[in-house]
């Protein structure tokens, strides 16, 4: 409510401190696209005295104004031309993006409306992006979040939503998954070689798990019985790595 009411004094000080050039400047590319412009009046005295249901109406009609905008204007191979001039008159003024609809609504339904927070969020179709203002402070956060958050809810399931947590015993797993992979990597291809004393020659063996062992734990002493439960735990491991990102 804070930034609403921020903004709304912040439309109002604009209107009177620039001695109505702001206005005129609106004025101006109304003539210059010939915007058939239809009064919609002051949202928020509509909200106030005839409620939300007759407000969204309101609202729903200025939508409806828009699209027909942007088609004939794109018919007439005008529209890039409109967006930038509007960004033009936003930029001059110092207004954020969040204030892009509501000029647009202005301009093309003579509608007062106030932009509700200090940013901007967009839904698109995997993700959901949040613009901020030079001056958007962690207030303004804190105070849209609650519909920030809704959004979330509704776009992602609660499986999406969750976040990624790593405890100790997370990370140490991590660290010894990704080391197994890179031990069988670099020994997929390789000829492993250790001398046989009995036949007085190198012998080639197979890269076994219980070698990761001796690799993951070679400054650790341990007895046969030690290994063959840390080999035990390494698969253990491995198995939940590839459970948890398959």
């Amino acid at each position: 409510m804070k930034s609403l009411l921020r903004n709304y004094y912040k439309w109002k000080d604009l209107i009177c401190t620039t001695d109505y050039q702001f206005v005129m400047d609106l004025t101006l590319l109304q003539q210059e696209y010939s915007l058939p412009v239809e009064s919609l009046g002051n949202y928020f005295e509509i909200l106030e005295e005839k409620g939300s249901e007759k407000a969204n109406k309101v609202l729903r009609k200025a939508h409806s104004n828009r699209i027909e905008l942007f088609q004939k204007l794109r018919k007439e191979r005008q529209y890039k031309k409109f967006i930038r001039d509007i960004d033009k008159l936003r930029k001059k003024y110092k207004l954020g993006i969040n204030w892009f609809l509501n000029i647009l609504d202005f301009i093309v339904s003579d509608l007062e409306s106030i932009p509700r927070y200090n940013l901007t969020f967009k839904e698109n179709k995997d993700y959901m992006t949040i613009t901020l203002n030079p001056n958007t402070s962690l207030n303004d956060l804190t105070e849209a979040w609650p519909e920030i958050k809704d959004k979330l809810e509704k776009k992602y399931t609660k499986e999406e939503r969750k976040r990624d947590y790593f405890s100790e015993e997370k990370i140490k797993n991590i660290e010894i998954v990704f080391k197994d992979w890179e031990l069988r990597l670099k020994n997929k291809f390789k000829d492993n070689l250790y001398y046989d004393s009995y036949y007085g020659e190198d012998v080639i063996y197979k890269f076994e798990d219980l070698n990761i062992v001796a690799e993951l734990y070679e400054y650790e002493e341990a007895s046969i019985k030690q290994d063959y439960k840390r080999r035990n735990k390494l698969r253990v491991i491995r198995h939940r790595h590839k459970k948890n990102v398959t």
